[in-house]
């Protein structure tokens, strides 16, 4: 597992190694236990536009030959170490205990996390709208928990198995140590009757359905109150449960304020939060409202609503005393905060309407329970000054409970915190410890403004994809028609395109729209969007022109900003007392707009240095062994880790051939464990591919090809080298390398009862001249090995499979 971690850019800490040894070890006393025989396991499988990993996969079918995937959710919790936390739902747990170091608990400190099952349900959601083979019902998925160190009869608490989790846990079962016999008879109802790799590979040849997109599901989420169509996961959880159990308490304390701060990086799911739990309150008699600043998503989501709904999402301005009576609303979400101004009050707000009250002061006071979804990253100009800082300062000034929650798991950039954390290694001038390949995430420097354009054009024609161009603010924007048309503004040599259509062009030319349609309209890829349009938005590719505000400095080996180069006079400017620079912004800026592509980013730099300077980068990059997922050949010795982390090799072998060239030009390959069931125990077996036999002779219906597995036979047999084999037909096997079964020993090497080894034999001759048998050794050629020993007693169990006949060239 480290290996493959390590070809998939995985860097897993020493509480990470110690989970996967222990979750190792209890799946296969599990497996062992429940008598499953040809099951497929898989270890840490990435879900679909993400990095975050599912602890276990096992396929297989029942008796009724229904192929099952069960996803398991592995928790080295102990009944000491798990503690109820202040919100329903969520537990706190502690790492002080030796069984307790998972990656997830780190520090010696108590964390809160969501009931294992909720975790499993979350997944169990995604899965279903992303694999199509799940949500088509080809194969059916399965979710559960096991808490192997957590005991159901316990004198400690049991707090995961209280009353009020029966639904869920009817739905999503966790089992506890002291449950795994009634786990191993499920798994085995589940998984019995075996198929495992095929039902394997029918997941992994599953078409994967396109990354959803918000707005295309606002609708379906809050007229259906409908949620379903974004699964939320871990910490995103725990979000949910922390908002929810404060809208509980509303009844009990109707004084209490409650602010919650929801921290989290581009892609974390901040937004999708916050409508799911609209979408939960829909039909309550709550009053619950949405407010954020950004105009372009608030008129996103508007105009996918039905005047009625609509109702329920304003601007951050809306909530002035004059208009708003204090506590009059039950729940304020409050989205992209970042983006808060100082004053309340605007340009068109009315005389008698105008507030002392700062901004976030409004917020808080007109609402019992305010949640504000905040990323401290992505402050833009001085004129916004929303922080984590001031809003938890507003809360004291009203004395409100202040709850904070850090989202971690993103599901922008495909998904890559590789790539998030590198770009802003690189954007900020850190130390560049990260790398990301392109099978994570399609980065690409073009030297030409009109090729990247071009390449997001055909991105966009992609059925059920979107993609953008945007630029920083280094032209100017025209605010009127030129003779009838939108000002080419940005121009770089000969390539030439207008911003987003200016907010004082009330009627933009046919085939245009509003600057705050460019993102969810799809002419908007005929403009370029700015920080302005972009912000809040995703799309599955972003191209992003980098201004002369952004370069590169050879001499110093340090990006630098420009602010001459600017045409933004909000930004150039600044604010007095601003807690930022301008450099600090347009850093923000850059490093915003190049996270809102899900599967790429591509960009152009105006600074020749600083386009050099980032491929460069790029070049530098190790490429790493692993590619996509691609289906696995019938049986393999191999530990499989996770379905994307499977090598693509060029195959030694085809998978048909002409009957008449069988056994005449090519043998049958198989895997070791399914050569001894053909060749050993006379079971019906499938043939893994056919190899052409060269040099070895006339070739027969009793010879097959097998790729041998392990050191142990060096140097006389190398570790993945295909050897042929002819069945074994009786005769002296002295000195002589033999494919060997016996259920006694186990090869670790082949990680079974399956062994090529050279036969030797002990014997002891009586006095009437004939011998007897005092034990078989299986004998290494690599002296770091030792030989298996088979005694006499044992040997009725030992059979001969086949003798090595010699080896094929690749």
């Amino acid at each position: 597992m480290v290996e493959s971690s390590a070809k998939i850019n995985l860097s897993p800490g020493k509480p990470e190694l110690n989970s996967w040894n222990n979750n190792v070890r209890h799946i296969k006393d599990l497996i062992e236990l429940s008598d499953v025989n040809d099951t497929y396991v898989t270890f840490e499988y990435f879900i679909p536009y993400s990095r975050k990993r599912i602890d276990c996969v096992l396929y297989g079918q029942d008796k009724n030959n229904k192929k099952n995937v069960v996803h398991i959710e592995l928790k080295q919790w102990s009944n000491s170490g798990v503690k109820e936390s202040n919100s329903d739902g969520n537990f706190i747990t502690s790492d002080e205990e030796p069984t307790f170091n998972v990656t997830a608990f780190t520090g010696g400190a108590y964390r809160v996390v969501p009931h294992p099952s909720q975790q499993v349900k979350g997944y169990q959601g995604y899965l279903t709208n992303f694999v199509e083979t799940v949500s088509s019902h080809e194969v059916t998925l399965t979710g559960l928990a096991y808490c192997y160190n957590y005991f159901r009869d316990s004198t400690f608490s049991t707090l995961l198995f209280d009353d009020k989790y029966k639904p869920l846990l009817n739905e999503f079962p966790t089992y506890a140590a002291d449950d795994v016999a009634a786990l191993a008879k499920d798994l085995y109802r589940l998984l019995g009757n075996g198929q495992g790799l095929s039902v394997f590979n029918k997941m992994m040849s599953s078409r994967i359905r396109p990354s959803k997109k918000l707005l295309e599901e606002v609708s379906t989420m809050i007229e259906n109150g409908d949620p379903s169509s974004f699964s939320l996961i871990e910490d995103q959880i725990v979000a949910r449960n922390i908002i929810r159990d404060k809208i509980k308490l509303l009844s009990k304390n109707k004084n209490q304020k409650s602010v919650i701060l929801v921290k989290g990086g581009p892609g974390t799911g901040k937004t999708v939060i916050a409508l799911h739990l609209i979408a939960e309150m829909a039909k309550s008699k709550l009053n619950v409202h949405y407010a954020t600043k950004s105009k372009p998503l608030l008129e996103g989501v508007r105009t996918q609503l039905k005047p009625g709904s609509r109702v329920l999402f304003s601007n951050v301005g809306s909530f002035v005393p004059y208009y708003a009576e204090e506590n009059n609303i039950d729940v304020l979400f409050v989205d992209e905060a970042h983006r808060i101004l100082k004053s309340a009050n605007s340009q068109f707000t009315k005389a008698n309407a105008r507030t002392d009250l700062s901004q976030i002061d409004t917020l808080v006071r007109s609402a019992k329970v305010s949640v504000f979804f905040i990323d401290d990253r992505q402050a833009i100009r001085g004129v916004e000054i929303g922080s984590s800082e001031l809003i938890r300062e507003c809360a004291e000034r009203w004395n409100a409970k202040v709850d904070e929650v850090e989202l971690v798991s993103q599901f922008r950039c495909n998904g890559s915190d590789n790539y998030l954390n590198w770009i802003e290694q690189v954007l900020y001038n850190q130390e560049i410890k990260s790398v990301f390949d392109k099978t994570e995430y399609d980065f690409q420097v073009f030297d030409d403004p009109q090729n990247m354009y071009d390449a997001l054009c055909v991105k966009n024609a992609e059925e059920g994809i979107t993609a953008r161009l945007t630029a920083g603010f280094c032209w100017p924007w025209t605010n009127h028609l030129v003779d009838g048309k939108l000002a080419p503004d940005v121009q770089i040599g000969d390539f030439a395109m207008p911003w987003e259509t200016h907010s004082k062009i009330t009627s933009p030319p046919n085939g245009y729209v509003r600057w705050y349609e460019w993102a969810y309209k799809p002419e908007g890829i005929k403009q370029v969007g700015c920080i302005y349009t972009a912000q809040g938005f995703e799309f599955d590719y972003i191209g992003v022109i980098i201004g002369e505000d952004f370069r590169y400095n050879e001499i110093t080996k340090q990006i630098i900003t420009d602010k001459s180069a600017c045409k933004d006079s909000v930004l150039r400017q600044n604010r007095k007392g601003a807690t930022m620079t301008f450099d600090d912004y347009v850093r923000n800026i850059y490093r915003v707009l190049m996270s809102r592509g899900m599967k790429g980013c591509y960009v152009y730099c105006c600074d020749p240095a600083l386009g050099k300077y980032l491929k460069s980068l790029i070049d530098e990059m190790p490429t790493f062994i692993l590619k996509a997922a691609k289906l696995v050949p019938e049986y393999t010795e191999e530990p499989m880790i996770a379905a994307e982390e499977i090598h693509e090799e060029e195959e030694f072998f085809v998978a048909e051939i002409d009957p008449e060239k069988q056994y005449t030009e090519y043998l049958p390959l198989y895997s070791i464990r399914a050569a001894c069931g053909r060749f050993g125990d006379g079971e019906p077996v499938q043939v893994q591919g056919w190899v052409k036999a060269e040099g070895i002779g006339r070739l027969n219906l009793n010879m097959y090809v097998v790729k041998a597995v392990g050191h142990s036979m060096e140097p006389f047999i190398i570790d993945g080298e295909y050897c042929v084999f002819r069945t074994y037909t009786g005769g002296s096997r002295q000195g002589m390398v033999v494919l060997a079964q016996h259920h006694s020993f186990y090869d670790t090497d082949n990680q079974g009862a399956y062994s090529i080894k050279e036969y030797q034999s002990v014997k002891h001759y009586n006095s009437d001249g004939t011998w007897e048998h005092d034990e078989i050794l299986l004998m290494p050629r690599n002296p770091e090995y030792t030989p298996i020993r088979i005694s006499v007693e044992d040997s009725d169990d030992f059979r001969i499979v086949g003798e090595f006949v010699g080896k094929l060239e690749e």
